[in-house]
């Protein structure tokens, strides 16, 4: 199968990567291979993602003893329709985890209920995911529902107390992400509705 062409740079950042946290010791709690990845690499099937990420992880286990993990990123739906339990082994790959980012851009839905409905496919992928490999959400956003701001009625609170009992059920946790831009309801900390 054809690899990108910068594969082997991949794989040596990986590498790289690990020295540094072996080097950091119990500092480092794992390392993460790729963020967000992109260009719809599920639907190209010339390109073996699974044999270059075991690459990148056996790369880093040159550094980093079994225990100590190495995160793969991925979008819920894609991580079920591609991840396989047998893909990664804990023999030789050591321990695997996957951050999985849940958002839902496409429709604005400006109540709990409707949130709630839109999201729970995305949720579902994810507790299936999780019964096979150690998954946790690293990142997920209050948006679309509104603005944020004090005339904004949405129940940010609700959505993100739903959103967590549903990520610590299904998986290792959650972060939400606490974005710092214009769209309050992108900064739950710091918008008066959200938070």
């Amino acid at each position: 199968l054809a690899e990108p062409p910068n594969a082997h740079k991949f794989v040596e950042a990986v590498g790289a990567l690990a020295r540094l946290c072996a080097l950091a010791g119990s500092a480092c709690y794992g390392i993460g291979l790729l963020n967000e990845p992109c260009c719809h690499w599920h639907e190209q099937p010339a390109f073996d993602r699974a044999a270059l990420y075991q690459s990148a992880i056996a790369a880093a286990r040159a550094h980093l003893p079994a225990r100590v993990p190495v995160v793969i990123n991925e979008w819920t739906n894609w991580l079920e329709a591609f991840w396989r339990p047998a893909m990664l082994p804990y023999h030789p790959l050591g321990r695997v985890l996957f951050d999985v980012h849940v958002y839902s851009f496409t429709e604005v839905t400006t109540t709990t209920d409707a949130a709630r409905a839109r999201l729970a496919p995305l949720l579902d992928a994810y507790r299936k995911v999780s019964e096979a490999f150690p998954t946790f959400a690293g990142e997920y956003a209050l948006i679309p529902h509104g603005d944020g701001s004090a005339s904004d009625a949405f129940d940010y609170s609700a959505l993100a107390n739903w959103y967590v009992r549903h990520f610590a059920a299904g998986g290792l946790g959650s972060a939400v992400w606490n974005y710092d831009a214009q769209y309050p309801a992108w900064g739950p900390v710091e918008a008066e509705r959200v938070g």
